[in-house]
């Protein structure tokens, strides 16, 4: 029966290293540089509750691409 609760502990170790690894770094595929670093930032000013630019989740929206990316246009609605 100590084999069990040994094999727990080392899981979660491992677990524990994942959640870290990934705290660390919230997009770990993209590369370094000012575009990853400014959308870190603001989600980070516009998350901190107590911040200037804090909006509450209700007032959050995100619009994405088919193909999952951010859209940057407003599709044209026609009446056709």
């Amino acid at each position: 029966m100590k084999i069990i609760p040994k094999s727990l502990a080392a899981l979660m170790i491992i677990l524990a290293g994942l959640t870290t690894s990934q705290a660390q770094d919230p997009l770990p595929s993209w590369n370094d540089g000012p575009a990853k670093q400014a959308i870190i930032d603001f989600v980070k000013e516009t998350t901190e509750k107590d911040g200037p630019k804090f909006i509450p989740p209700e007032e959050r929206i995100a619009t994405f691409d088919q193909d999952g990316t951010s859209m940057t246009r407003r599709r044209r609605m026609t009446g056709r």
